[in-house]
């Protein structure tokens, strides 16, 4: 689980940190999930946790996932509706890819399938 917390400013969900040392120097292979309702506390933080504040969420979503983050915790504050909106937007702006995207549902499923809370359904034949 990452947060909002900054490291030199900069919010540990938006942070390459979480690529460059978790996945590939530390061979993390599970999946990030955020802190609760970190979509919307990085889209209005100020000092000084950042530097930066997003005019909407779309922004968040949108570098959180590309900096790492698979999973997000939703409030109720728009929730699933909103993250769902945005990956869309993000994905016709090309703001984030559809590699990246299936990238995180592979890593959730992948977790959810060997706890056995999930099934694989194939009509392959």
């Amino acid at each position: 689980m990452c947060s909002y917390s900054g490291i030199n400013f900069l919010p540990v969900a938006l942070s390459p940190l979480l690529n460059t040392v978790l996945r590939r120097k530390l061979s993390f292979d599970g999946f990030v999930i955020s802190d609760y309702d970190d979509l919307f506390k990085i889209k209005d933080q100020q000092l000084p946790t950042s530097f930066q504040t997003f005019n909407e969420v779309n922004s968040s979503v949108c570098q959180m996932l590309n900096a790492g983050v698979d999973m997000q915790m939703m409030s109720s504050r728009g929730g699933y509706e909103v993250y769902a909106q945005a990956i869309k937007i993000g994905l016709k702006n090309n703001t984030i890819t559809m590699d990246r995207l299936n990238d995180a549902v592979a890593r959730i499923m992948a977790v959810k399938i060997a706890l056995g809370v999930a099934k694989v359904k194939s009509n392959m034949r």
